[in-house]
């Protein structure tokens, strides 16, 4: 896809952008599903740390991995786990 500028057509630099950023985020939620599979229990503090991502990346990654029926939250605060339910 692409657009008309100034006469010219313009194939979009975007798409090509969004679907390698795309690409990347799948690879890195893949790596992110093995490692929490491996471990069987995590907490966002082990995400942030093997993965070397913020607090709000990691709890990205658990809730979208909670929202799809990958893992299920346990505990509250800082005793929060987020435990393998399929596998």
């Amino acid at each position: 896809m692409g657009y008309f500028a100034r006469g010219y057509f313009v194939a979009s630099k975007f798409e090509d952008v969004n679907k390698k950023r795309t690409k990347e985020l799948n690879k890195r939620l893949d790596q992110v599903r093995d490692f929490v599979k491996e471990q069987g229990i995590v907490s966002n503090n082990d995400i942030e740390k093997e993965f070397n991502v913020s607090d709000a990346t990691a709890t990205r990654y658990l809730d979208a991995f909670e929202a799809e029926g990958f893992i299920k939250a346990q505990g509250s605060g800082s005793g929060l786990r987020y435990i393998v339910i399929k596998k």
